[in-house]
């Protein structure tokens, strides 16, 4: 029998799998979704980045002889339907570029939550070549979706100021 935090880890592994299929079978939706052409160029880079994370979970999982699939992640598909909803109810144009890349922006700080933790356990476990990979995960996305310091967030929305220039 495998240990708890081992098998927690090889859990956390297919939770954010699963996260990041929903999130690379949404973002095409979303590179529509943007009005302005460096925004859709912007949204691409961030699906062909989902997609690198997800072959280097696959990778992950293959080492340790686990099956990258099998999680039904609902808190994940629960923020896509909430967030979709709203992109619904925003008019296309000047309000709904924002709106694209803030929620962009929520799904993947709820993702670097998993890696964040998955580096953490895997730290734990001594699985070095692992937490090296989340490393290097964690701070593209970091540098990519930074943590808006205090007061930087529009007071009606509760958005962050947008990361690209318009």
């Amino acid at each position: 029998m495998k240990e708890p935090n081992l098998s927690f880890y090889y859990g956390r592994l297919r939770l954010i799998h699963c996260r990041e299929q929903l999130l690379i079978r949404l973002l095409p939706d979303l590179v529509a979704e943007a009005t302005r052409p460096r925004l859709r160029e912007i949204m691409t880079g961030y699906l062909a980045a989902a997609r690198y994370r997800r072959y280097m979970i696959n990778d992950l999982a293959w080492d340790h002889g686990i099956s990258a699939l099998g999680d039904e992640c609902l808190s994940m598909r629960k923020l896509i339907a909430v967030g979709s909803a709203r992109l619904a109810g925003e008019n296309r144009g000047e309000r709904h570029d924002p709106a694209v890349e803030t929620f962009c922006h929520q799904l993947h700080r709820v993702i670097m939550v998993d890696y964040r933790l998955a580096r953490k356990l895997a730290a734990e476990e001594g699985l070095h070549v692992d937490a090296g990979c989340f490393d290097e995960v964690i701070e593209a996305m970091a540098e990519t979706f930074p943590e808006p310091p205090p007061g930087q967030y529009e007071p009606s929305t509760a958005r962050p100021l947008s990361l690209v220039a318009v």
